[in-house]
This record gives C-alpha cells, sequence and structure tokens, in this order.
C-alpha cells in the first residue's frame, strides 16, 4: 500500500467508533438505541464530531480517496439474522494489480489481495466471530458494491438504499471452508 493511502486509512483510523445524535457521541450505545437514533452523517459532520460506523468511515475515507484521484469501489455485506446487527461496509482500492481493503474496524495482517474474490471472502470469513453468529449459513450472505446512499438514513433505510440502487455480487463463499 502507498503512503498516500496509509495517510487516507490513518485518518479514518483514528476517529472514534460511535455514531452522534442530538444527545451527543455514543461509542458504545445498544442495539434498540442505534437502530432508532443513528443517521448517516455527511463527511462535514464526521471530520466535526470525530465518530462515525463503518458506514462514515466509508464515506470519509471514499471523500479523501476522490481528493487524491483514486479510483475505488465501495462495499456492503449483508448477513440478516434476528436480533444481530450483522451487517459490514469497506471500500477497495485497486491498484498495482492488487486490491487494496480500506479497513479500519477490524484488524487484518494483510490487507492486499490477488482478486476481488479472496478480498471479499477474507471479509465474510470473519463475520462468525466478529458478530457472534453460530450456525453461519453462506447462503443468507448478501454483497452489494454500491455508490452513494444518502446523508440522514437510519440503518434500515441504509439498507434498503443498498439492496435497492447497489449491485449484488456473487461469490463462491464455499471456498470459506477450505
Amino acid at each position: 500500500m502507498d503512503d498516500k493511502l496509509k495517510e487516507i486509512l490513518n485518518t479514518a483510523i483514528k476517529m472514534d467508533y460511535g455514531f452522534h445524535d442530538k444527545d451527543g457521541n455514543h461509542k458504545n450505545a445498544k442495539r434498540n438505541y442505534y437502530l432508532t437514533n443513528y443517521r448517516l452523517m455527511s463527511v462535514d459532520d464526521i471530520l466535526k464530531y470525530n465518530i462515525g460506523t463503518c458506514y462514515e468511515y466509508v464515506e470519509l475515507i471514499s471523500y479523501l480517496l476522490d481528493k487524491e484521484g483514486y479510483k475505488y469501489k465501495k462495499y456492503n455485506i449483508i448477513y440478516d439474522v434476528p436480533n444481530k446487527i450483522a451487517r459490514h461496509t469497506f471500500v477497495v482500492v485497486e491498484k498495482d494489480n492488487k486490491y487494496i481493503l480500506m479497513e479500519t474496524g477490524w484488524v487484518l495482517d494483510n490487507n492486499e489481495f490477488d482478486t476481488l474474490e479472496d478480498l471479499l471472502i477474507s471479509v465474510v470469513k470473519r463475520y462468525p466471530k466478529m458478530y457472534k453468529l453460530e450456525d453461519f449459513n453462506i447462503d443468507i450472505v448478501e454483497i452489494y458494491e454500491y455508490d452513494k446512499v444518502n446523508v440522514g438514513n437510519d440503518f434500515y433505510q441504509f439498507t434498503d438504499n443498498i439492496r435497492n440502487t447497489g449491485k449484488k455480487i456473487e461469490v463462491n463463499l464455499e471456498k470459506i471452508y477450505e
């Protein structure tokens, strides 16, 4: 990864994980409070409050990549099961025949991959542990490439936006077990 990409990633990594609402910043909000009060922030607000979820991290990283002229794609992985919020968004830069995962929330040994499929499988492999999922079912994993989401979307609107306007990506998730 080149120095400019590292700098962009480090800008996002320095943010607190959580969200901002009318009551201030929330770093450890309970599930129901989050689902009721979360709204996607603008880049200006992300920078102002220095906080965000993976959704905001993607918007901030995309903004910074745009400023530097990088080409990238945004992805959202959805795993719908009752009583879990198993969603993750991230940015992928394709550079020098590598796919670079611009990941801020999860510690990775390596964020450069030879193929997009390898990168996506690597992220999906983390789902059972990250979201404490028992009986993980690859048949209900949804992967989308998307361009734009609306500032102010709540959690459900964000997901609906992705499903309605994003491009569903098919990946051989059987490779998770290899």
